[in-house]
């Protein structure tokens, strides 16, 4: 018995560990991707070392905020990480048509970007229950469905540009 409860929790100490991990990974790419880009397209006057620390002064903003916003908005700040996981995963499929080199118009791209949003948030704030799945996945879906049928039906012809 002991040496279930031994498993039991070494497991949940071993998942709070990977999801501690995993949400610092975030915060850094978040904020890797953040400081640069407001203190290079916000304050663009800014040369070397002033754009450098605009962008760590940006960056401790940033890790600030999420620090008060998780202590004091717990449910807030759950719905937010929902709905940008949901939004930023629906690039995936114009990603991979571009780096793959398949040719597909620039608005069937937009248009499966869109309704991929449209069923996770859809499916999200409908509090329709998919066994599970994230809504976020089932929209990557949808996305990918019209990204491949849009590029089926408007296909773009040889020689000519995607953009």
């Amino acid at each position: 018995m002991s040496e279930n409860i031994q498993r039991d929790t070494s497991g949940r100490l071993l998942l709070a560990w990977a999801l501690l991990f995993t949400a610092l990974v975030v915060l850094a790419g978040i904020c890797l991707a953040l400081g640069p880009l407001e203190a290079r397209n916000i304050v663009p006057g800014l040369v070397g070392d002033a754009q450098r620390r605009c962008a760590k002064a940006v960056m401790a903003l940033y890790l600030l905020a999420s620090i008060v916003g998780a202590a004091r908005f717990h449910g807030l700040m759950v719905g937010i990480n929902n709905l940008f996981y949901f939004g930023i995963t629906q690039v995936f499929p114009g990603v991979v048509a571009i780096l793959a080199g398949w040719r597909v118009r620039p608005g069937a791209v937009a248009a499966a970007l869109l309704a991929g949003d449209a069923v996770a948030i859809g499916l999200y704030e409908a509090g329709i229950g998919l066994g599970g799945v994230n809504p976020g996945l089932v929209g990557l879906g949808a996305n990918a469905a019209v990204l491949a049928g849009l590029t089926r039906a408007w296909p773009v012809p040889r020689g000519a540009s995607v953009s």
